[in-house]
């Protein structure tokens, strides 16, 4: 063959060779290269790297809900460690009728529990006076706006747990005796225990306890029952200390008086004391 024809040959395969080359460009990549489908461009098997979607939902998912934590417990509940502060919070919380705080400062059946089982009847102004001890209880005592009593018991060794307010609290609303002797004793009661309240609903000065002791008495002492007497319209009532002192309670004559409304309040017209 002539060399002019053998180099024309040589030409057109390098021309179909390159062509061919040129069309592999176009097709899939080989394995491991970076165009390869899937390989998003990465080295290596071509596995992504980037976070899956939160919350595990599948094409088109915007994730699981979120869930709040709950809330922490509420803290246990405290107790007071003294007396006085202990029968404050137990009064309080019949006085506001929470019953769930009640129940945990008081024995079920307690005298607290069965002045809130009748809301709106009683007084509820209690002021507290002060607290006595006795054979491992204590007794505090509160006066309200008309002279009631209120005692509560507290069992000392229960002091700074729950239900420390045993029973045996007493409940002592205010009397108007028809009988000048028992009338006499409420006053009596009334001055020793400084409650004024009372005190003031007895008399018709409405005396304080400050008032009676100004006059001179002795409130350690210990006041007996002597003799009644009558002069000039009126009656005394006679009590007696262990030194012969004379408190003397004056009532004016009349018929029986009433237990109950205004003409049963404020008899006793005058207290005497004799030294």
């Amino acid at each position: 063959m002539p060399r002019v024809r053998v180099r024309w040959a040589a030409a057109l395969l390098g021309l179909v060779m390159g062509a061919t080359a040129l069309a592999a460009c176009g097709g899939k990549a080989a394995p491991g290269s970076q165009t390869e489908a899937g390989g998003n461009g990465q080295f290596g098997d071509g596995a992504s790297t980037s976070a899956p979607p939160q919350g595990g939902g599948g094409p088109g998912s915007t994730g699981g809900p979120t869930t709040n934590p709950p809330p922490p417990p509420p803290p246990p509940p405290t107790y007071p460690s003294t007396a006085e502060a202990y029968a404050k919070e137990g009064v309080a919380a019949w006085v506001n009728s929470d019953a769930a705080r009640l129940n945990q400062l008081e024995v079920a059946g307690g005298v607290l529990h069965t002045l809130a089982g009748c809301a709106g009847c009683y007084n509820v102004a209690f002021v507290f006076s002060n607290c006595q001890g006795a054979a491992g209880s204590s007794y505090c005592l509160f006066f309200n706006a008309v002279g009631d009593e209120l005692n509560v018991k507290l069992g000392n060794s229960l002091l700074g747990g729950p239900q420390a307010i045993v029973a045996g609290s007493i409940f002592g609303p205010i009397t108007f005796p028809s009988d000048n002797k028992a009338y006499a004793q409420e006053a009596l009661n009334a001055w020793l225990s400084r409650n004024d309240a009372r005190l003031k609903l007895l008399t018709k000065n409405t005396m304080t306890s400050a008032q009676v002791d100004g006059l001179g008495p002795n409130r350690n002492s210990t006041w007996t029952f002597d003799h009644s007497e009558g002069a000039a319209g009126s009656s005394y009532y006679d009590w007696k200390d262990g030194a012969g002192h004379t408190l003397a309670f004056r009532f004016i004559n009349g018929p029986a008086a009433p237990t109950t409304g205004p003409d049963s309040q404020h008899r006793i017209v005058d207290i005497v004391y004799l030294p």
